[in-house]
């Protein structure tokens, strides 16, 4: 389980919605669960949220500026700090997540090189210029060389 990651994620599917939901206190917020997955993850992080003043000051600095990747990371930080302590919870946003499809990488490689990625939960693999990755097993007949060989 890669808690940063599920922690950037979360803080993606927040973003947009943390104003709204700061603005409906800790309290009310739990009557906006069940509506969205933003809500359904407000209601599960809100205690911890709210329970730590540094952690409550980034979320609303999202809030004000929800495009800000700035406070994004920062708030991001402090979830990932949340789910590190607490890994039943972690378990269930990434549960959240994944069923809601929050997930998401993008790599971008110029020139030789490399790039390995994995979700959560799995392996990465790379192979550089001429190389041969395989990320699982392989059965059957291989043969390895060139094109013109």
């Amino acid at each position: 389980m890669d808690v940063a990651l599920i922690a950037s994620a979360a803080v993606s599917v927040l973003a947009p919605a943390l104003r709204h939901l700061l603005s409906l206190g800790a309290d009310k917020a739990a009557e906006a669960a069940g509506k969205g997955v933003a809500e359904t993850l407000w209601e599960k992080l809100k205690g911890k949220i709210f329970g730590k003043k540094s952690t409550e000051g980034a979320a609303e600095e999202v809030a004000a500026a929800p495009e800000d990747k700035g406070a994004q990371k920062i708030l991001g930080t402090h979830l990932e700090q949340i789910l590190a302590a607490d890994p039943d919870l972690a378990a269930e946003i990434e549960k959240l997540l994944q069923n809601a499809g929050a997930f998401h990488q993008e790599a971008n490689l110029h020139g030789d090189g490399a790039i390995a990625q994995a979700g959560p939960g799995g392996r990465a693999v790379a192979a550089g210029k001429g190389g041969i990755a395989i990320g699982g097993d392989v059965q059957g007949g291989v043969r390895l060389g060139r094109v013109d060989d």
